[in-house]
């Protein structure tokens, strides 16, 4: 039962949104990371988890801190809570954001044999800000999924589980992105972020 509950963490903290399609890859080389300061700070979603963005020092990249707010107690994350290593960069004129775990407790407190067979992946989404609030599009991973099986694209890929996971190269990736960031069809419904207001 331990190692079952283990596994759903490990999901939660890499998988944090349901429908991602993960990568092997990250979707930038070191270069092409940007600042966007509009996400800095803590905000709430349409379900009201919290998504809080800090700026990591002397690096373009960002630490979010992801808590399912009903499981929120007094203010003190729960063992729900996910940091998330967060890079983004600009492709098409779209801002698009690189997923990873970073480090998280849940996974620091797994015995040394169990974390050397865990493989992190990266996860997509598109960035928009608009009125200075921040909205987040992730890949739909049935999207992807089903050009896949109608041999439709050609990104290179393997299948675990069921599941497509892309082995693509972060150049083959940049891409694909650039080709399809503009299609409605190839993202869920946007995450759209409200200033978190305290009580």
């Amino acid at each position: 039962m331990k190692t079952k509950n283990t596994y759903f963490i490990l999901v939660a903290v890499i998988l944090f949104i349901a429908g991602c399609i993960p990568s092997l890859h990250p979707i930038y080389h070191d270069e092409d990371r940007i600042e966007v300061p509009e996400i800095v700070g803590k905000w709430l979603d349409d379900s009201k988890n919290i998504w809080e963005f800090q700026k990591v020092q002397d690096e373009p990249s960002y630490i979010l801190t992801y808590i399912d707010q009903g499981k929120l107690n007094d203010n003190i994350p729960s063992n729900d809570s996910a940091n998330i290593l967060v890079n983004i960069i600009k492709l098409g004129g779209t801002y698009i954001m690189d997923f990873y775990p970073n480090e998280n407790q849940h996974l620091e407190n797994l015995n040394d044999f169990l974390q050397i067979h865990l493989l992190g992946v990266h996860t997509f989404g598109k960035l928009e800000i608009k009125d200075g609030k921040p909205s987040v599009f992730m890949m739909d991973r049935e999207w992807i999924e089903k050009l896949f099986d109608e041999n439709k694209i050609r990104i290179k890929h393997e299948v675990i589980d069921g599941d497509a996971v892309l082995t693509a190269s972060t150049d083959d990736l940049q891409k694909f992105f650039t080709k399809y960031v503009n299609d409605k069809d190839a993202f869920l419904d946007p995450d759209i972020l409200t200033p978190y207001e305290t009580k």
